[in-house]
């Protein structure tokens, strides 16, 4: 069980940092200041909330229903800035794997309780 858990929290890391990534690939290839910005300011905030409130060993770590909702909010802003950045294509192939990520930790912790 170990080697799956590990598996399943690498998987997780490898979700969130293309997320971060992704967003911010928004100043090189967005189109006009304005979104540039935007993406800049919205891949800056979702490394700084997520490891403030979803990091596992952070002080004000989320759990439950809260994680999950911001968990849900970052991935939808993700979608968002996927679709934007790389079309319609990637948009919906990150929205796949973001639900298969939450569908997998969320029915893997409740194996655990």
């Amino acid at each position: 069980m170990p080697v799956i858990s590990g598996l399943i929290i690498s998987f997780r890391l490898f979700i969130e940092v293309v997320t971060a990534v992704g967003m911010l690939s928004g100043i090189h290839f967005a189109n006009g200041i304005f979104l540039k910005l935007l993406f800049f300011v919205f891949g800056v905030a979702v490394i700084f909330i997520w490891n403030r409130y979803s990091a596992p060993k952070s002080p004000n770590a989320l759990t439950g229903l809260d994680k999950l909702v911001l968990e849900m909010l970052i991935y939808g802003i993700g979608v968002v800035s996927f679709v934007t950045i790389f079309g319609r294509k990637v948009g919906i192939i990150y929205a796949v794997i973001a639900l298969i990520d939450l569908f997998i930790m969320y029915t893997s912790e409740k194996q655990r309780d």
